[in-house]
């Protein structure tokens, strides 16, 4: 279970990230766009994030395009754990990945 995402909450944010914008545009979904010719990319998401489903989607469709893709399942991590900077180690952990991912 997602501490900080529920489905209302979810849709909430979505809308007022989108603004007037259909919120399956490409700059507001990636999911829904073109990904070809993107850099490598790194997914990080947690059992517990409710957009598990769309982590897992979005490396398919990257791979699909050809973009390579790195899809990170951290157990039991629910939706921003990255953010928690000392409180837990996981997050530590996330953000080392992150920055060696974009190091090399």
């Amino acid at each position: 279970m997602d501490v900080l995402l529920n489905q209302k909450r979810l849709k909430q944010n979505a809308r007022m990230y989108a603004g007037v914008e259909d919120i399956r545009h490409p700059y507001i979904s990636p999911v829904c766009g073109d990904l070809t010719d993107l850099p490598p990319v790194l997914i990080q998401v947690g059992t517990h994030d409710m957009l598990l489903g769309e982590a897992q989607l979005l490396a398919e469709r990257l791979e699909s395009a050809g973009t390579a893709a790195t899809l990170e399942v951290w157990p039991k991590m629910m939706h921003g754990w990255q953010n928690l900077g000392n409180l837990i180690p996981e997050s530590r952990r996330a953000v080392r990945k992150i920055a060696k991912f974009i190091i090399h």
